[in-house]
């Protein structure tokens, strides 16, 4: 089912590995601390997405970097 939502975004590759990344932290936290309570739900969606991001951008960073450095 993820996949299929993915494919029906217009999303870039990176934009779907931010995503992917997401999931993967969201289903962490969840078996690790179980559902979030309603009141915290969107709290961890947020930091779920805001990880992933973060660690995008690193990424980015490194890429352009390491294509600097030649």
């Amino acid at each position: 089912m993820t996949a299929m939502f993915q494919e029906s975004l217009d999303l870039k590759p990176s934009e779907r590995a931010v995503f992917k990344v997401a999931g993967q932290l969201m289903a962490g936290y969840i078996a690790k601390h179980g559902c979030p309570s309603e009141d915290d739900h969107q709290a961890v969606v947020d930091w779920c997405i805001n990880t992933a991001h973060q660690m995008a951008q690193q990424v980015d960073q490194q890429v352009v970097s390491d294509d600097e450095l030649g």
